[in-house]
């Protein structure tokens, strides 16, 4: 079969691949789409993370990438799939042992509903605490949006999140207005009618 290349696991049919009843053709687009299907933009964004890990980092890098997709994994065999295409695109790779060890502890924690990767959680010091503490609602408002914005976020606090709260009006806005003045939320546009201002996480 010279239009068939055989791997270890079996027969791999492509495009232009010719069979007793014909060939095998591209149904619908160009070989150009190829690049812009998930699997492929999956592997070209897994080629430009791995770039630049050293080898002391390998292990770090590869249970940091099996708890970021872990949650999209059904099996502990998907992501050990996932786990073993990132190690293959490492500069230098790690022990396919190392591998399974590393994608099994990740897979644990998911399992035990402790995967916090990648998801916006709430972290406080005994600063930022102590900070907050006599402003009661403030403090309450920032675990609120930290719980449901990451660190990158740009975010609403819109008057009408006061009723979602349970919250006057007034208790909102003093709220709102000692996060900003705190520093722990800024401001990235003004409101206008119709349309809430925005913000983002502050310097503290």
């Amino acid at each position: 079969m010279p239009d068939v290349d055989v791997l270890g696991s079996g027969p791999v049919v492509g495009i232009g691949s010719r069979v007793a009843h014909g060939e095998y053709t591209i149904e619908r687009g160009t070989i150009d789409d190829l690049s812009r299907l998930p699997i492929a933009r999956y592997v070209h964004a897994v080629q430009r993370t791995v770039a630049g890990v050293p080898v002391g980092q390998r292990n770090k890098a590869v249970f940091r990438h099996c708890m970021q997709q872990a949650r999209h994994c059904d099996t502990l065999d998907d992501l050990l799939d996932v786990a073993r295409t990132f190690n293959g695109n490492l500069p230098v790779s790690l022990p396919d042992s190392e591998v399974i060890k590393t994608a099994q502890s990740a897979w644990g924690y998911e399992e035990r509903g402790q995967n916090r990767f990648g998801q916006p959680g709430v972290s406080l010091t005994k600063r930022h605490i102590d900070e907050l503490w006599s402003h009661g609602d403030a403090l309450l408002l920032f675990m609120r949006l930290r719980a449901i914005n990451g660190a990158e976020s740009e975010f609403w606090i819109a008057d009408g999140y006061a009723s979602e709260l349970g919250w006057t009006l007034l208790r909102l806005r003093k709220a709102r207005n000692a996060l900003q003045y705190l520093g722990y939320i800024a401001r990235t546009r003004r409101g206008t009618p119709g349309w809430p201002a925005t913000y983002r996480w502050g310097p503290r």
